[in-house]
This record gives structure tokens, sequence and C-alpha cells, in this order.
């Protein structure tokens, strides 16, 4: 293709062959600062490997580059001009709206890489100081204001490159155009308009009410709240990662296949509720021969939990069974093989807070199974219960038997990539495979039925899938007085209503008001002492239920199913 060079205004010939034709877009012609077409861009109306296809005269050897080898820039007039400020903005398409859009000129450069034009920019200076670039008026500055596209200040963020490159790799290509220009004798600033993030409007998309908002920060200033507002953006999205769970398998399936977690992992479970990812682990475990080499350990931070599971394990004891019955005593409890007969168990359950209690060897090629894990991690780092040097000595026990253990099974149905990551940290030579089963298991109903009642309507409740309001003897009069309480306050009020209602003279108005404000605070008062029953929500195992608005009488009968 040939684009020729002609003088500003001049249409170029019809039969001017174009770039690209084959694809469907438009074409945006380059300018220097005489108005001269120099290059151009086709922007393709869709993704193809990139929506820009960069091209310039055929003549100069690189249909990309200028003779000089540089990128060419287009210098973009507005129709009506209101300063001879400079803007400086990545893009063609984007210079050429926005100087309309800001009554400015405005240099383009693809990519936004000005420091590949530099000899286009002495000339652009050059043509200012001598009045030809303004048509023969010579500012008294060369002042320049450098547009950054929303998303730049928060682009790429991550931990390496806030160390590498505090201020982010596209606010230092920034930084280097701010610094060209400040050597080539222009006065820069920053233009902001808390374009934060990606989704924020560019300059070219700004609104006139938006524009006159924009703020001209110098370089110095502008760094500072760039690093400033990196920093920030970097902790929110640490703490939402963090928050959030990366599975490396996601499954949907009702029961969990264990014989797929193998020697030398640590394998994170996240499954819904009731999900039965716990009982099936039971089956695994007692079913499984080739697993019988291996100790189970119970890690939790709650002995009510723990000593439920080992009412469904037979085999599992938790470590006050073992210590009671004669068998530790105070040192430390040697948990020994199943081939050693020395009478002890060698499947225990116990608190983080009890590592202390049993010896580190015990660990030596066990099987660690810690259900609830976010929660056994904050307990060990954060429980008021461990305290001192004990919260030391412990987490250094709790590393050393999950380095120690053949293999670790965390499950939670609140997982976190922060758990995940702490493990990561602690067991660096350890294989993480994170797993999410996304099944969701029927949520069993729970139906009250009336303690008051007869089995009979219970029963029936049952059958008919009726379920009745939950009330005792003492809140079926309660509710009877309040009712009462509530009839008297509408008698006494309704006279006071009608006459505030009818009449006209605003001063008894207010005084009707308030008799009426006096009577409402006084039955208020009554009702406040009638005894109100409330029922708590279902609680998870072990909660305490402390509402002291739940009488002691309020155990209905309770269905599952």
């Amino acid at each position: 293709m040939a684009i020729f060079p002609v003088s500003l205004y001049h249409k170029p010939p019809k039969t001017l062959p174009l770039p690209y034709a084959k694809y469907q877009g438009i074409n945006i012609f380059a300018r220097d600062w005489q108005g001269q077409l120099i290059g151009g861009q086709t922007r393709l109306d869709w993704d193809q490997n990139g929506r820009y296809r960069t091209w310039g005269k055929e003549d100069y050897g690189n249909p990309n580059k200028l003779p000089n080898n540089e990128q060419p820039l287009n210098i973009a007039r507005p129709d009506e001009l209101k300063t001879y400020t400079l803007g400086f903005c990545e893009g063609y398409l984007k210079s050429n709206i926005a100087a309309e859009k800001h009554q400015q000129v405005f240099v383009g450069a693809i990519g936004g890489n000005f420091l590949n034009c530099q000899e286009q920019l002495r000339k652009i200076k050059n043509a200012i100081k001598s009045g030809d670039f303004f048509s023969g008026i010579k500012p008294e500055t060369l002042e320049a204001i450098i547009y950054i596209d929303a998303g730049d200040i928060v682009n790429s963020l991550s931990e390496t490159s806030a160390r590498k490159a505090p201020l982010g790799k596209l606010i230092n290509k920034h930084k280097e155009t701010e610094q060209l220009l400040t050597s080539l004798g222009f006065q820069v600033k920053f233009a902001y308009w808390e374009q934060i993030d990606k989704t924020a409007n560019d300059c070219d998309e700004l609104t006139p009410s938006k524009i006159a908002k924009i703020a001209y920060l110098e370089p110095d200033e502008f760094y500072k709240l760039a690093f400033k507002l990196r920093r920030q953006a970097l902790a929110n999205k640490t703490y939402f990662e963090n928050k959030s769970y990366k599975a490396d398998i996601i499954l949907n399936q009702k029961y969990l296949d264990y014989q797929d977690f193998k020697s030398g992992q640590i394998t994170f479970v996240k499954s819904p509720l009731g999900s039965g990812k716990t009982t099936n682990l039971v089956d695994w475990l007692d079913n499984d021969f080739a697993l019988l080499e291996h100790p189970w350990h119970f890690l939790g931070y709650r002995n009510l939990l723990l000593h439920q599971i080992c009412e469904k394990i037979p085999d599992l004891d938790h470590i006050s069974q073992i210590r009671n019955s004669g068998c530790g005593g105070q040192a430390p409890l040697q948990v020994a093989s199943p081939h050693q007969a020395d009478g002890y168990r060698h499947h225990v359950a116990l608190c983080v807070d009890s590592l202390k209690k049993i010896l580190s060897s015990c660990f030596d090629q066990s099987i660690i199974i810690i259900d609830e894990v976010v929660s056994v991690i904050k307990h060990l780092l954060f429980s008021r219960t461990i305290k001192g040097k004990d919260r030391s000595d412990i987490i250094r026990l709790f590393i050393t038997a999950i380095n120690q253990a053949d293999r670790v099974i965390c499950l939670d149905a609140n997982l976190q990539n922060l758990t995940v990551n702490f493990f990561r940290l602690i067991c660096p030579n350890k294989t993480i495979v994170t797993v999410e089963n996304q099944y969701q298991p029927e949520l069993p109903k729970i139906r009250f039925y009336e303690g008051v009642k007869t089995y009979e309507l219970a029963d029936a409740g049952t059958r008919l899938y009726n379920p009745l309001v939950p009330r005792t003897k003492q809140a079926e009069k309660n509710l009877t007085e309040i009712n009462q309480i509530q009839a008297e306050l509408k008698t006494e009020l309704k006279p006071l209503i009608d006459l505030l209602n009818s009449t006209k003279d605003q001063e008894e108005k207010d005084k009707i008001q308030v008799t009426i404000n006096v009577i409402n605070k006084k039955y208020n008062k009554l009702i406040k002492k009638v005894y109100k029953t409330k029922f708590a929500e279902i609680a998870d195992a072990g909660t305490r239920i402390r509402n002291p608005l739940v009488p002691a009488q309020a155990g209905s009968f309770i269905r599952f199913g």
C-alpha cells in the first residue's frame, strides 16, 4: 500500500489503497503538526488477535515506521481551541475524540509509547516556540498534560510487582514520558479524575461536567497518589483473593473418593454443609486396608465436636479417654503402632491445645484429618485459651506434625485461600491439592409442633407436612395479654384521633398530639412488661442459646426429615 502526505484538509484520492481491506472496521489517519498524513491505524469491529492494525508509508521501507524509525504521532486539533496546553494520551482514535471534547490539541502515540518519538516531539516543541504550531501565537511557557488511561494506576497488581516496581509498569512508562517532556522544556502535569479502576472513563469518554472537575497534579504529587492507590488496591485484591477459594479439582458428586488423596499431599476439601464429607471419610478410614499401617489423628479446636466424631468412629478415642484410662499419666502420650502390643489405641482425636500431651514422633507417617480447618487455624493463631509461650510451642508442634504426616486432609464448608496459603507457608515440601465439591444435598426440613397439643396432632402434622407455629401455654397467655392491651389502647386513642383530624386550630392540635404521645408511651411500657416469647434460629452443634427471650419450656417437638 502507499500513503502519501497531503496538506491539511486535502482529501486523499478515492483510489488510495487501504490496508486490511478484508476486515470490517475503520481507518484512522495520523497527522503531523502540519496536518500532513504520515500513517494511521485500522480499528477492527471485533477482536482478531488485537483490534488495531498499524500502518504507514510503504516508501519508508517499514510500513509501521517513519524514515527515522519512529512510530508516527497523531496531532489532533479541535475545531475550537481554548488552551495552548498540549494533551498527551494513548492512541490515534482516542486523541482525535479527546481533542474535540477538551478543546485542546492532543498528541496520540500508539500504546502511549512517546519514548520512540523523540525527534517528532522536538519538532513540535520548535514549532510552538517559533509560533508556527499555533498559527503565529507563541505561548509564554511550554505546558503539557498527560492523560493516563483508566486502570493504569492499578494495572498488574501483585506482591512481586509491588516490590520490583512500586508504581507499576504503566505508571513507570508515564513517568518516563514526563521526564522526556521535562527534558524538552515542557512543564508537565497529570490529569486525574479518579480513573483508578479499569471501568472508569478514559479522557475521550468524559462529559463536560467531568472535564470541569479534572485535577491537574504536579508529577511528584501524582506519583505519591498513585503509590498510595496501588497499595490500597493491592491490599483489597489480596483480601478478596484470600477470602475466596481456588480449587484445582471441581466435583459435583454426592460422595468424595478419598482414595484419590495420595501420600505426601495436603488435600483441602470444600464441600457444602450436610454433604456427608465427614461421614464418607469415616467409611474410607474403616474400609481401606492399605491404611492399617497409618495412625489417624483428628485435630480440632472444640472437644465437644471431637467427642461427637469419636462416637461415630469405634476405633477413634479422644485423648482424654486414653489419659484417664491410666495409660498416659502426665507424661507426653506415646500412641503406638497397631503392631505394638502395649494396649494403646493408635487413632486419637485431640484439640490443637493438647499437642503438648502427645509425642511428636506419634505423627510419623500418620493420617491427619482437620475438620473445620478454618476455625482450627484461627483458634491456633488467635484463641485466648492459648497464651504466651504456649502458643509458640503449640504452633511449632503443629507445624512439625503436619510435615511428618503421611498425608493431611482438611475439610471445611467455608474454605478460603488464606487457610491454604498458611499451609503452603509452613509445608513448602508438601504437595497442595485443592478440591471443591459443588454438589448440593437436599437440606433437612425442621418442623415445630406445639408442645401443649396432643401427640396425635404432631403425628398428623408430620403426615400432612403442615408445621404449626411453636407456642407454649405461657406464650399463648402473653399473646392474649398483649392483644388485650393493644385493644384498650385503640379504644382510648380513637376519640383523640378523631378530634385531632377535625380540629383546625394548630395550637389545639399540638396539645392533642402531646396527649396521644403520653398515652402511647404508657401502653408501650405495659406491653414491654409482658413476657415476650421468641425462638432462636437453628444453631450449629455445640452452640449455646443465650437469648433471654427464649423460655425454658420452649422445647417443642422437633422433627427432622
